[in-house]
């Protein structure tokens, strides 16, 4: 397949994408390219890439679902979070008291 830019508009998009700030900078032509550009450039066999908002090949894997959890199982864990964070307290001054005895 042939790249959807001649070398001048490689050229011009490159100095243009060079004057926006860092930030705005596009790293790439495809990311920048409109979808209506991209969808011409497709019937005509000519683009190489894949525009940002375009469809690929290849469908975005879908996100882990989290475990529904009930009320009870909720209010367990969360207490079950609270006496491991008490235990850590304790254990901090535990530790705390015992060097300032030591100390004397």
């Amino acid at each position: 397949m042939t790249p959807c830019m001649t070398p001048d508009e490689w050229a011009l998009w490159q100095d243009a994408n060079g004057l926006l700030k860092p930030h705005q900078r596009a790293r790439r032509p495809c990311s920048d390219c409109p979808a209506s550009f991209a969808v011409a450039n497709r019937a005509a066999g000519t683009c190489d890439g894949h525009p940002y908002g375009m469809p690929t090949s290849q469908p975005k894997p879908l996100p882990i679902p989290r475990p529904v959890l009930s009320w009870e199982a909720k209010v367990e864990r969360r207490r079950a979070q609270w006496r491991a964070y008490r235990a850590r307290v304790a254990r901090v001054r535990e530790a705390a008291s015992a060097r300032v005895a030591a100390n004397g």
